[in-house]
C-alpha cells in the first residue's frame, strides 16, 4: 500500500502519530506507571512504523494502532508476571492545586477528599465496570474504542458503562456517609 519513504512518513504523521497521546493515556490506565506507559507507547509507535505496510485501510488507523497497544500491554504483563490492572491516580498533582493562588483552601481540600472517595469507590466496583469507567473518563476513549480494545460487544460496553456509573454513584454515596461495609458486585 505505502510505497515510498516520504509518503510513509507523511502518512504516519497524519494517520498514526495523531493518536500518540490517546495511546499514552490508554497505557497509563493499564499500567498505572508513567515510565512504563511512556516506554510502551514508544514501542507501539516503533511497531506501527515498522509494520505500516500491513495497514490496508487508512480509515482503520485508530483501531489498528490501539490493537498494537493492546498487544504490547499484554506482552508487557506476560513478561513481568503481572496481570492487567486498570488502576490509576484520580487525584490531581500538587501543582494543579497550587496554581491558582487565590483559590480557597477549603474547596481544594474538599476536591481532594472527593477524588479520594471516587478512587476508593472505583476500587470497590466490579472490575468489568471499573475498567470501562476508567478507560472512558480517565483515558478519554469513546465507547466504540473501549469495546474494540477490550474485545467485547459495543452494546455490552454501553450497558456496563451505564450500570457501572449507577453503581459507582451508589458506592460513592454509601462511602460518603462513612460506611465501609458494602457489596460492590
Amino acid at each position: 500500500m505505502l510505497l515510498n519513504k516520504k509518503y510513509n512518513k507523511t502518512f504516519f504523521e497524519n494517520h498514526i502519530l495523531i493518536y500518540y497521546q490517546d495511546i499514552f493515556r490508554f497505557l497509563m490506565v493499564l499500567t498505572n506507571n508513567r515510565s512504563h506507559a511512556e516506554d510502551l507507547t514508544q514501542n507501539v509507535m516503533e511497531k506501527a512504523w515498522k509494520f505500516l505496510y500491513q495497514l490496508k485501510d487508512p480509515e482503520k488507523s485508530k483501531s489498528w494502532i490501539f490493537q498494537i497497544a493492546r498487544n504490547e500491554a499484554k506482552t508487557f504483563y506476560k513478561k513481568s508476571g503481572n496481570t492487567v490492572t486498570y488502576e490509576t491516580e484520580l487525584i490531581p498533582n500538587e501543582q494543579e492545586f497550587t496554581e491558582p493562588i487565590e483559590s480557597d483552601i477549603l474547596s481544594i481540600l474538599l476536591k481532594r477528599e472527593e477524588s479520594k472517595l471516587i478512587l476508593k469507590s472505583l476500587e470497590l466496583l466490579d472490575q468489568k465496570y471499573a475498567q470501562i469507567i476508567k478507560l472512558r473518563f480517565i483515558a478519554g476513549l469513546d465507547i466504540k474504542d473501549i469495546a474494540y480494545i477490550l474485545d467485547i460487544n459495543y452494546n455490552t460496553t454501553r450497558t456496563h458503562l451505564k450500570r457501572g456509573l449507577k453503581r459507582l454513584k451508589e458506592v460513592y454515596l454509601f462511602l460518603e456517609k462513612g460506611k465501609e461495609d458494602i457489596d460492590c458486585g
